[in-house]
């Protein structure tokens, strides 16, 4: 009877001693989690701005090529494509 009851004792030392690490384990595991999720964050909100600076940077060549090609079309001669339409129409 004795062993019996020393044999549980034992178990539920083991059990407790078990548990206890499980628990700080856990805990490791959830702060680890805690800390790559503020990193995912970071790192989301990177590549949200450099979306945002691609974005920025389409948008400004648009509108250098646009610029471009109003420059180009100021320096055309206005006249010949009137005298061409002009011709056709003979």
């Amino acid at each position: 009877m004795w062993e019996r009851i020393y044999n549980a004792l034992a178990t539920l030392l083991t059990i407790s001693i078990k548990v206890e690490r499980h628990e700080k384990e856990v805990d490791r595991l959830n702060s680890d989690m805690r800390e790559m999720a503020g990193t995912l964050r970071e790192i989301l909100v990177m590549v949200r701005n450099i979306s945002t600076e691609r974005e920025s940077e389409r948008r400004e060549i648009a509108l250098y090529i646009e610029n471009q090609m109003l420059k180009f079309e100021r320096r055309l001669p206005v006249g010949n494509a009137e005298k061409t339409s002009e011709k056709s129409d003979e």
